[in-house]
């Protein structure tokens, strides 16, 4: 549902609280009545965007869902190899990192998300789904070897990004190496086993992403 105030500026605060505490105590731990006193603002008022915290919550997934996407598409687009496989994961990775709600909706963090979980059960299949289309098409470009399965290289990517964002619950955060070392280092082994030494279509390649963002955008839209 979109929301039943314009008060832009309103909505994104009660949004902002929203994420500091789900984040923080998650989904199911999270009352209207907290969210009003991080944001400041009366319980009332948040009713005035949000018929319900479902409501709420959906919106919030939007807007973390669609600045993730954007965050990964300019990176890509800013960078002279973002045609390669590598790069675009590398990119993906970096994102992934700078978004808590993305990370926890990937791993299906039941603390985060709780009983949210059983009423959303294909949005992580969805994006799968696109994940190994875009495979598809950068191997028709060019951009990756093809001797590697999609669903292959698709698994091998959810492997690398579970790991990267639930590293903490084994490796204490001072043991680990920085964040940044640890994701060029990936790129740079993937750049090794799967890039052509000539991508025949680059424009294609990157168009394939773009591609990927406009359909994603289609989809978080229909959710605003």
């Amino acid at each position: 549902m979109p929301p039943k105030s314009d008060n832009q500026k309103r909505e994104s605060n009660i949004l902002d609280a929203s994420l500091k505490l789900i984040i923080q105590y998650g989904y199911d731990k999270t009352s209207m009545n907290d969210i009003a006193q991080e944001a400041h603002i009366s319980k009332g008022a948040i009713y005035l965007h949000f018929e319900s915290k479902d409501a709420l919550f959906e919106r919030l997934l939007w807007r973390e869902g669609l600045a993730y996407a954007e965050l990964w598409l300019n990176r890509v687009d800013n960078d002279p190899n973002g045609v390669t496989f590598a790069s675009m994961f590398k990119h993906l990775l970096y994102a992934l990192a700078n978004s808590p709600l993305m990370s926890a909706l990937f791993k299906r963090d039941k603390r985060v998300l709780g009983a949210y979980l059983k009423r959303e059960p294909n949005r992580i299949q969805n994006a799968l789904i696109m994940r190994q289309q875009l495979i598809v098409e950068l191997q028709e470009a060019g951009a990756i070897r093809r001797d590697v399965a999609p669903d292959v290289l698709s698994f091998i990517m959810g492997m690398i990004s579970y790991g990267l964002i639930s590293i903490d619950d084994i490796i204490p955060k001072e043991s680990q190496p920085p964040l940044e070392a640890t994701i060029e280092a990936c790129s740079l082994i993937l750049d090794h086993a799967l890039t052509p030494e000539t991508i025949t279509d680059p424009e294609r390649a990157k168009q394939a992403l773009r591609n990927l963002m406009a359909t994603a955008r289609t989809m978080l839209n229909q959710k605003q």
